[in-house]
Formats: structure tokens, C-alpha cells, sequence
């Protein structure tokens, strides 16, 4: 059967963003290189909080296009996050899946998916409407641009994918991730008008008060 090339999708992807917010499982080394380290970017380390975490950006802005790069390893560790997806609802939602049917950055040992396990009829099944499996460059085009026009979410892409090497490595250290999200955080800050982080001024008062 005939599958993706992940490096090809997700250089099409980045080319399209505007001011989308993105979130993605640390897996997807070449996204950081690909999409030139957009301070809209937020890895997560934790398999399994990719959806869960999207989801609660897009709840809380609801008025802001945010995009969950997961991978199969990743949703099939927290598959509670679909039934929380399709409970929602979410217009401004769009997960893709990296399914290369292998946890790839460990050994490359077979997910359920290389099996029977249909991850786009299980998000059909906990209600997300638009949940589709894409194999051609040309309809992976067509899913995303429809996703990053239309605002008719939540939508689910899940792209199989050839399960090679990486192409391009970002840093990996626990101390880029943490440089990655510090710069996430201080965009929505700014972009949002919101005070997520404690400003010196009130850190100052906590301390007053303890």
C-alpha cells in the first residue's frame, strides 16, 4: 500500500502556517527545522499529552487555529484524549498523526496500527465527524488545506507514513524543550494580551506575603 514521505508533509505544512498555534510530540525531530523554530511551536515530551494538550489550547482560545502533531505511539498511549475530542467539539482543532505503525525513536518496535487497529474509525467512534486516513501526497494537500481554511473542526488526519530515518535532528536536550516552550508561553503572552507567567512585580508580592 502506498504511503507518505513525513518529511515532504510536514515541509508542505510549515510552508502554510500563519498564526496558528502548534503543539507536537518531541518524535517529530524534523518539525523544529522544517517550520524554522516559529515561536508559535510547543514540544511535549510526555507520550500521550499531545491531544490532551491541544485540546486544552483550543478550549481556552477559541478563536485561535491550533494544530496537534501526534504521533500513533503517542495517541495510543492516551486514547482517552478522542472521546474528550469529540465531546468538545472544537472548531478551531486539527490533529494530524504520524502513524508509521513503529515506535520509531525506540527501536522501531510495531504499534497496534501496523495490526488492525484503525485510528481514525476509533476517533469516528468517540464522535470527532472528520477523522480520515490519507496514504497520497494529494490528499494529504487537500486535508490540510482544508483544515487550516475552513473552521469546521475538529478535524483528524491520520497520515500513514514511511517509517525512515529522520532527516533533519533539533536539539533534543530537556533544556531547548524548556527554551521552545518558555518562547511558546511569552507568544501567547503577547499575541493574546494575557499574563500566563508571574511577572517580577507580583513574584515580589507573593514573597512579601509568605
Amino acid at each position: 500500500m502506498e504511503k507518505l514521505d513525513r518529511y515532504e508533509c510536514l515541509k508542505y505544512l510549515a510552508a502554510k502556517l500563519t498564526n496558528e498555534l502548534v503543539v507536537f510530540i518531541s518524535f517529530f525531530h524534523e518539525w523544529p527545522s522544517v517550520s524554522k523554530e516559529r515561536v508559535s511551536n510547543m514540544p511535549l515530551i510526555a507520550m500521550g499529552s499531545t491531544v490532551p494538550v491541544g485540546i486544552g489550547l483550543a478550549m481556552a482560545l477559541p478563536h485561535r487555529k491550533v494544530i496537534a502533531l501526534a504521533s500513533d505511539g503517542d495517541i495510543l498511549l492516551e486514547l482517552g484524549a478522542l472521546p474528550s475530542m469529540g465531546k468538545e467539539n472544537l472548531r478551531n482543532l486539527v490533529v494530524f498523526i504520524n502513524d508509521n505503525e513503529s515506535y520509531h525513536g525506540v527501536g522501531g518496535y510495531p504499534t497496534m496500527t501496523a495490526y488492525k487497529t484503525d485510528l481514525a474509525a476509533m476517533a469516528k467512534g468517540a464522535g470527532v465527524k472528520h477523522a480520515v486516513v490519507v496514504r497520497r501526497f494529494d490528499e494529504f494537500q487537500r486535508e490540510t488545506d482544508e483544515a487550516l481554511k475552513k473552521d469546521d473542526g475538529p478535524r483528524l488526519v491520520v497520515m500513514k507514513t514511511e517509517d525512515q530515518p529522520y532527516k533533519t535532528i533539533a536539539k533534543s536536550e530537556s533544556i531547548y524543550h524548556m527554551e521552545m516552550k518558555y518562547r511558546f508561553i511569552r507568544h501567547v503572552e503577547e499575541t493574546e494580551g494575557v499574563g500566563i507567567f508571574p511577572q517580577p512585580e507580583a513574584i515580589k508580592k507573593l514573597m512579601k506575603e509568605a
